[in-house]
């Protein structure tokens, strides 16, 4: 059973990743996701958080199975996440260091 704070640490970590795609804040602490990935730390966290998404899913789906509506939702949302982030116009866009490897 999910918990009510682990509910609203999912709503809370989706508005940190929108405010830091749009923003684009310059953290100290965030600078190494950055480094490790070559991109800014917004872009590293919204891979993250729809490889988590696909996870859920098929951990979610191998449990009680794949059959419900809102899991197709779920799992188009989590594809779509993917798919933009790696599309080569926002890898350019969110690229963050000097001699970034090309996407």
């Amino acid at each position: 059973m999910v918990r009510r704070w682990a509910l609203s640490a999912l709503v809370v970590s989706l508005l940190f990743l929108a405010f830091g795609l749009v923003a684009r804040p310059a953290w100290g602490w965030a600078a190494a996701l950055s480094r490790w990935s070559g991109h800014h730390w917004a872009w590293t966290g919204t891979l993250a958080l729809g490889l988590v998404l696909g996870v859920w899913l098929a951990v979610q789906g191998w449990m009680i199975g794949f059959a419900w509506p809102i899991q197709f939702v779920t799992a188009g949302n989590g594809v779509a996440i993917l798919a933009l982030a790696l599309s080569p116009v926002v890898r350019r866009s969110f690229a963050s260091l000097p001699g970034s490897p090309p996407p």
